[in-house]
This record gives C-alpha cells, sequence and structure tokens, in this order.
C-alpha cells in the first residue's frame, strides 16, 4: 500500500488540532497481516501494532518550511522478536492522547523494504530526500 494522510488528521492539522511542536506523537510499527490501512481510520484502536513492540516517540520532530523531520531512532524496537512469518511493514505517526481511542492517526508510511525481526533492536531511519518524512508540496 502506498503512504497516505489519513483524512482525520487532515482537517485536524488545518483547524490546529494536531501540533508536531507541542502534541504527543508517537511511531506505531504495524504488519500487513494484522492491519489493513485505511485513511478513513479516526482512532489508533483501529490499528493493530506489530506483535511484541510498543509505541515510540517521535524523536526530536521539526519542521522547516513545511517539511517534518525528526531523529533517526537505532534501537526504537529494542530487542523485538520475531512474530511468526510476520514482517513490520509500515509506520503509524500518531497524536497520543490519553490511549488508542482518543489518539489520531496522522500518516501512514509504507516501508520501501519490509522488515523481519529477529530479537534484535530495529531502528527507525527516517528518508533524508528533500521531503523527509513529510512535505507539504506545492500543488
Amino acid at each position: 500500500m502506498a503512504s497516505f494522510m489519513y483524512t482525520a488528521a487532515k482537517q485536524m492539522i488545518l483547524d490546529g488540532n494536531i501540533d508536531f511542536n507541542t502534541d504527543t506523537i508517537r511511531v506505531r510499527a504495524v504488519a500487513d497481516e494484522d492491519y489493513t490501512a485505511s485513511a478513513a481510520h479516526t482512532a489508533m484502536s483501529s490499528v493493530t501494532k506489530y506483535t511484541g513492540s510498543t509505541d515510540v516517540a517521535l524523536d526530536t520532530p521539526t519542521i522547516t518550511n513545511g517539511i517534518l523531520d525528526a531523529t533517526d531512532d537505532a534501537n526504537a524496537y529494542p530487542a523485538l522478536a520475531v512474530s511468526g512469518t510476520k514482517d513490520i511493514d509500515a509506520l503509524v505517526i500518531f497524536k497520543f492522547v490519553t490511549d488508542d481511542a482518543g489518539s489520531t492517526p496522522i500518516l501512514y508510511i509504507d516501508l520501501a523494504t519490509a522488515v523481519r525481526p529477529n530479537g534484535g533492536d530495529v531502528g527507525i531511519t527516517w528518508d533524508s530526500g528533500a521531503n523527509k518524512i513529510f512535505a507539504l508540496n506545492d500543488a
């Protein structure tokens, strides 16, 4: 599946209800076998995390000229065991409030290459290209 922004997040950003500088923004690892991505999802209770993983904070988010970036996290998911034959196929960036039901998915990022955990640390390396994690581009 291609990467996308969730519909509810678009509205929340335009309404000023998501602030990458002050809100608690987290990242969830997901497997295609467990989560069918849909831009219509409005709460993280719809987004099943990869078995054994814990959501992590988006490390030092920065916004410059409409481009979201963050610091890479070499051991975002430490000692993550394989779950059957499942891979980590995507990351979901979300605004955390108090629980999954109150937290809003923002971005679904399809990984170019799926990651198969093996008991070691699984890191996150954000794109270093012009658009970084996400960019508001001219149409």
